[in-house]
């Protein structure tokens, strides 16, 4: 990728620097005044900046595509009900596929707001990190439909997690079958977090986290899609053998560029994690629970590395990282190192927002820079004399 194009298009890259000032004002605006009122300016901001976005790549045109020929035959056989039925529902109303945008990006932000409360209590610095991480926030933008089942598994998960949620089977059971609605990945998902969940009390020795996570980094691709070759291969009907058949017979020497600093960034929070889980596990309840499902995001990213298109699986479990992020910081006891680290943090975080602009394109597949286009700005360009 190049970087000639993000220093050059300022106009493109302000809304981006507007948006996080602006969360980040009116989140202490909220502290400062004791009014929630200024917090959920800033969520409903969130929501307006996603939502009213334009087309900004070949991906987001294909969604224009797709929902411009809603109710076709072809259109409903691939593409999951939630999706086919708000696309219609949209359509038939009279609404263009800004709605669409729209009723996408609410879902997606709405869900991660509930969820970040019924797990925690920093809920600002939550939004914050999950905003500044780029397989969450900025990919909400692409991938639509797997943003939303993120999101509606995220909360489902905060649920299930509390022992104190009143019908607390039914809820989860629902919002579970909700996520898988919106995006089949979240299947695979749920098989991996309902033993993860039985396992949350245990006692996991810190070997076989680190462990896990470096053997994952070490042990190439096609071993992994080879072993699923032979044993699930043969189980799925011929639709998914021909999407399985494309995986073993791509590109296997493509790889993300950043992936040995991606792994590198999460080793290094997993053995933070790990050196604080004594002292944060007495305190938070879901502090174990938590951490394996970080670790097995992280095994899942190392074990499809070349192979974007299903690595996108571990957001569903790397996003728990904006939960413990917070509470890791705060158990700093020492005031002016907890500053220092909060602020080293804040900057590795901006930073990777920044690279995680150039996001990788299906339709091109490749890396392209992620310009901001506002429907609501780009009409009043239009009418300006």
């Amino acid at each position: 990728m190049t970087y000639a194009g993000f220093f050059g298009s300022y106009e493109h890259i302000l809304p981006y620097i507007v948006l996080l000032a602006a969360y980040i004002a009116l989140s202490f605006a909220s502290d400062l005044f004791k009014n929630r009122l200024f917090h959920l300016s800033a969520i409903a901001l969130l929501i307006i900046f996603a939502g009213f976005r334009d087309i900004m790549n070949p991906d987001m045109d294909r969604y224009r595509l797709l929902y411009e020929s809603s109710g076709t035959l072809s259109y409903s056989n691939f593409l999951e009900p939630s999706f086919v039925y708000i696309s219609k529902l949209l359509h038939v109303s009279g609404f263009s596929y800004h709605a669409m945008f729209l009723v996408y990006s609410c879902i997606t932000i709405s869900f991660v707001y509930c969820g970040i409360k019924n797990f925690t209590g920093y809920i600002k610095t939550s939004l914050l990190f999950y905003i500044l991480t780029p397989g969450l926030f900025l990919s909400s933008f692409i991938a639509i439909r797997e943003s939303c089942a993120i999101s509606m598994a995220f909360y489902a998960t905060s649920l299930l997690f509390r022992d104190s949620v009143p019908l607390r089977g039914i809820k989860v059971t629902f919002f579970a079958l909700g996520s898988c609605l919106f995006h089949y990945s979240a299947i695979a998902y749920w098989v991996i977090c309902w033993p993860t969940y039985k396992l949350r009390k245990r006692a996991i020795p810190w070997q076989m986290y680190v462990g896990s996570v470096i053997v994952s980094a070490l042990i190439p691709t096609t071993f992994y899609m080879t072993a699923i070759y032979y044993t699930i291969y043969p189980l799925l009907g011929s639709k998914y053998q021909f999407f399985v058949s494309e995986f073993m017979y791509a590109d296997v020497a493509r790889q993300t560029s950043n992936h040995l600093a991606t792994n590198a960034y999460y080793m290094l929070i997993v053995i933070w994690v790990l050196l604080r889980r004594r002292s944060l596990s007495a305190l938070y309840e879901s502090y174990n629970g938590l951490l394996l499902l970080l670790v097995i995001g992280i095994v899942i990213l190392n074990a499809t590395k070349s192979f974007f298109e299903i690595q996108r699986i571990a957001s569903y479990f790397l996003v728990y990282i904006i939960v413990l992020m917070p509470l890791l910081l705060s158990s700093i006891e020492v005031r002016r190192f907890r500053t220092l680290c909060s602020y080293c943090v804040f900057l590795l975080y901006l930073t990777n927002f920044v690279l995680g602009l150039y996001m990788f394109t299906e339709e091109t597949q490749s890396y392209t820079f992620l310009h901001y286009r506002n429907v609501i700005l780009d009409s009043m360009r239009l009418t300006k004399p």
